[in-house]
């Protein structure tokens, strides 16, 4: 669902042509895209901006039918692990 968010998303789009290759102080890679297709900043999924998409992701993340639901710095770390987009602290503190 990710790819085909990201696939027809304008901003992934520029970010391919205008991002990829480009690297920090440190000489690793910040936006990259893997062998499935997924584009990824520091090795972590992209999320376009896709309401749909995010909260499918915060709703997998926070409200655990067997653990109960978890706060909001839990949720953030969680998400944090594996995905990537701006203003993700806000859309969890919402959210939560």
């Amino acid at each position: 669902m990710i790819y085909r968010v990201q696939q027809v998303d304008e901003p992934s789009k520029l970010i391919k042509k205008d991002q990829l290759g480009k690297r920090d102080s440190s000489g690793t890679a910040l936006w990259t895209v893997d062998e499935e297709g997924l584009l990824r900043w520091r090795d972590r999924v992209y999320v376009p901006n896709d309401s749909a998409l995010r909260i499918e992701i915060l709703r997998l993340h926070h409200d655990d039918p067997l653990t109960g639901h978890f706060g909001t710095d839990k949720t953030m770390d969680l998400i944090h692990r594996h995905f990537y987009w701006e203003n993700i602290e806000g859309d969890v503190r919402e959210y939560v």
